[in-house]
């Protein structure tokens, strides 16, 4: 029996403004036109186009397989030129601009899970759990710490004067002031069993005609001190366990009003509800009641950030704030409130500040709207469009940045990259590295990946360069239209054509195919176009095409007695690249379905 086709009208499917990834469980038939039910390696631009992501190389030599790079830094150390410093494999390591071997520094004790580095005077701080160093561009060394005045005014026999400095936690090292009598030859310190005494002065000169009793703690001049001498006994007294309070943190922030800013530490898994910070400008003194901790002492710090001038708090089940008080300009208090007791940060620092608010990691990816009173209300699921592929992941792991130069908050985890880009307010999704850490340096994005070495991206790059043998790899990228009726879901359809405008580029690459509702995928055309740049010059295919403006391009399709449809899109030759400007689908409707 022959078939009749009773055309009832046709329709157009035009797609010229893309909204990137949306993966959340409703259904294809329910996401926006423009949003994709799965897409990779492909970016939506500002103005909502669909671009191939750029390129990565390999930048440095690896420091060893399965080394993850633990911390990044970039900047100038004393007279040394801008480099990047960057902790693997229990080392510190330097990388000059455009040099691929890396200058290894210095040993920083052991291959932890994190390493927080930052500048304060023309010097560089790495602290990762371990221990906690200084790098003056010369020497890379421990922290010594402030040594703090204890006591001052004090009489010989240890009586009277005035507390002045606290205990650093960082040293066992200190030192009083006394005030000379003309008589007493004996001095008493404030502790005794000390371990020595380790210089005296009078009047600030050096001195060495006195013995010294570490059991009973006291300094024996053999000629007393003239009457008001000021006598200062440095001495050193160390406490087991008071420097590991300190080192075994894992991050830190720089926190306090505009002239006073203190050090906040976090992550010692010995105290992990508990955030320490240093003395006012002096990250190398954390006076031993400097901490607090936080909530009910049940759950873990997991980040602290500051957004505007308040510090905002994240352990793993709530939100707190803090804020600077100076109502006692000799005690600065740091008191802390709740905030949100229904939702926590499970990645450790991983919180990013967005559009000036706190952006963190839960069962989703989540924005902290207020940070005014308490009020669980005032956080945001910012993920939801791509909540069904997060559930999958855990982003406890996760790592996360924000490259504020593109508007893009990465969340990196189990090799897949997904990017919420908030100047277009899209989602995308990337694959083909595995990345430990991410630095902006002058505009590009750099990574530290797990086999020990630096790669960035470039936006010149059209494929990813694996190594420093300059080997490459296409970029797979796909993007998937969400299955579509046109309008009547009960009518049959066909379908013979399509337009696709593409950007005119070096070299633009899309393979065309399609899906209908019977799951067989089929293929389309191939479409090339080689721009005539003189840049890669190959003159048996030369096509001399060197307008700029957008290329169309008209495909046959077969497609024919269908309900739904999509279209599928991908990019992944090597030495091309693609942007996709505008997808037209005319089609004509059939008979109804039966």
């Amino acid at each position: 029996m022959a078939f009749i086709n009773q055309n009832v009208g046709t329709a157009i499917y035009e797609l010229n403004k893309f909204l990137g990834l949306r993966c959340d469980g409703v259904g294809e038939l329910t996401i926006e036109k423009g949003q994709s039910p799965d897409m990779c390696n492909f970016r939506i631009t500002d103005n909502f186009k669909l671009t191939k992501r750029d390129g990565f190389e390999v930048i440095s030599e690896s420091v060893g397989q399965s080394k993850l790079i633990r911390g990044m830094w970039y900047g100038k150390i004393a007279s040394n030129d801008n480099m990047l410093y960057f902790v693997a494999n229990g080392n510190l390591y330097s990388l000059e601009d455009e040099e691929t071997t890396q200058t290894t520094i210095g040993s920083v004790s052991g291959d932890s899970d994190n390493a927080y580095l930052f500048y304060w005077e023309n010097c560089l701080y790495i602290i990762n759990s371990k221990e906690f160093y200084k790098y003056n561009g010369t020497t890379l060394a421990t922290v010594p710490g402030y040594l703090p005045k204890v006591k001052i005014g004090v009489s010989p026999d240890g009586s009277g004067g005035e507390l002045y400095e606290e205990v650093n936690l960082l040293t066992g090292k200190k030192c009083m002031e006394f005030t000379a009598d003309g008589t007493a030859t004996i001095y008493y310190l404030t502790e005794t069993s000390i371990e020595s005494v380790d210089s005296v002065l009078v009047n600030g000169s050096v001195v060495s005609n006195y013995t010294t009793n570490t059991t009973n703690g006291t300094i024996t001049f053999t000629v007393a001190p003239s009457n008001l001498d000021v006598v200062t006994v440095y001495w050193t007294k160390t406490i087991s366990g008071n420097r590991a309070i300190i080192t075994n943190n894992l991050f830190g922030v720089f926190y306090g009003g505009s002239n006073d800013v203190a050090l906040f530490l976090w992550g010692n898994l010995d105290n992990k509800c508990r955030r320490f910070w240093s003395c006012i400008s002096n990250p190398e003194y954390f006076p031993v009641t400097n901490y607090s901790d936080i909530g009910t002492r049940a759950y873990a710090i997991t980040d602290i950030v500051r957004q505007y001038d308040r510090q905002i708090i994240f352990t793993e089940k709530d939100i707190y704030y803090s804020y600077i008080d100076y109502k006692d300009a000799d005690n600065i208090r740091f008191p802390v409130y709740a905030l949100n007791s229904d939702i926590g940060n499970i990645a450790y620092g991983m919180v990013r500040i967005i559009n000036n608010n706190p952006v963190f990691l839960s069962k989703g990816i989540f924005e902290l709207t207020s940070s005014n009173v308490r009020d669980e209300r005032n956080v945001k699921n910012i993920g939801l469009r791509i909540s069904e592929a997060l559930s999958g992941l855990d982003l406890s792991q996760a790592i996360t940045y924000d490259f504020a130069e593109n508007g893009e908050y990465i969340v990196h985890c189990e090799g897949i990259t997904y990017i919420f880009n908030y100047r277009n307010d899209t989602f995308y999704k990337y694959s083909g590295f595995n990345a430990s850490r991410f630095l902006s340096i002058n505009g590009m994005l750099y990574f530290g990946n797990k086999n020990g070495e630096i790669s960035r991206f470039q936006n010149q790059l059209i494929n990813d360069y694996v190594n420093l043998d300059l080997d490459k790899m296409a970029i797979n990228a796909y993007w998937e239209m969400p299955y579509f009726d046109f309008g009547k879901e009960y009518l049959y359809k066909y379908l013979n054509k399509i337009y696709i405008s593409l950007k005119p580029q070096d070299k633009t690459y899309i393979s065309l195919s399609y899906k209908t509702e019977t799951g067989d995928i089929e293929q389309g055309a191939e479409l090339v176009f080689n721009l005539s740049t003189f840049v890669h010059l190959n003159f048996e295919s030369f096509t001399f095409n060197t307008q700029y403006n957008p290329k169309p391009f008209l495909e046959r399709l077969d497609a024919k007695r269908f309900c739904y449809i999509k279209v599928i899109l991908s990019s992944n030759e090597v030495d091309f690249t693609a942007t996709v400007l505008c997808v037209i689908l005319p089609t004509v409707f059939g008979g109804k379905i039966n």
